[in-house]
């Protein structure tokens, strides 16, 4: 009987995505060289909180994408200025047969923020990017404690296992009044999973694409 051993992703690929998120922090940096106007936008809102809607794909042992039921969870951010700041988010996700899958991010972020233009006129916009550790805790097949049950060969089980990821994305903020933003992400994230009686691990894919009333504090 092959033992599941946990493998998450390589520091190399940890590394490149990190690499890929510099040039937007880059441009976040230059965009805000520009002083904000007095109002709605003039300073960012030291905290938000809210609660998210999500759905999540996944790719698995090189299936096709499959999209979950809809989940949700919370979000709390705390801007220590207009550009930079940090969040924390749990998301649980449905996927079928009484299983789920509990999504947790610990992450920066950078805002691009333009609401004091108002754009579309009833409400401004902000734009942003995400990048952090994340921990993905889902039920996986693993191999059968030795003896296994008679009759069966290369029997396997269900159990809850915790993956380390590396989440990053971005998206859109809709500011319609100073204390609300809608707030629309897509994230995503890579990591490996071994087989239950195999060597090698398989590359599995998380997408998701989340939905955000955010109540925003001073």
């Amino acid at each position: 009987m092959a033992a599941l051993t946990k493998s998450g992703p390589t520091m190399k690929n940890l590394s490149i995505c990190a690499l890929s998120v510099i040039p937007m922090c880059c441009q976040l940096l230059r965009a805000q060289d520009n002083p904000p106007r007095d109002g709605i936008g003039s300073v960012a809102p030291r905290l938000e909180i809210g609660p998210v809607i999500s759905s999540a794909k996944q790719n698995a042992y090189g299936a096709t994408f499959a999209d979950y039921h809809v989940g949700g969870g919370g979000r709390v951010t705390f801007n220590f200025n207009r550009l930079v700041g940090a969040e924390v988010e749990s998301t649980r996700q449905p996927t079928g047969d009484s299983y789920d899958e509990i999504h947790t991010t610990f992450a920066a972020k950078g805002t691009y923020r333009k609401e004091q233009e108002r754009w579309l006129k009833f409400a401004g916009l902000n734009f942003f990017g995400v990048a952090g550790l994340g921990f993905l805790n889902r039920p996986v097949q693993i191999a059968t404690n030795p003896p296994p049950p008679r009759l069966c060969i290369r029997c396997t089980i269900l159990q809850r296992q915790t993956e380390a990821i590396f989440d990053f994305g971005g998206g859109v903020e809709i500011v319609p009044i100073r204390l609300i933003s809608v707030r629309f992400d897509v994230t995503g994230a890579k990591f490996q999973q071994p087989g239950p009686y195999c060597c090698d691990a398989f590359d599995e894919t998380r997408v998701f694409i989340k939905t955000a009333i955010m109540f925003r504090f001073k």
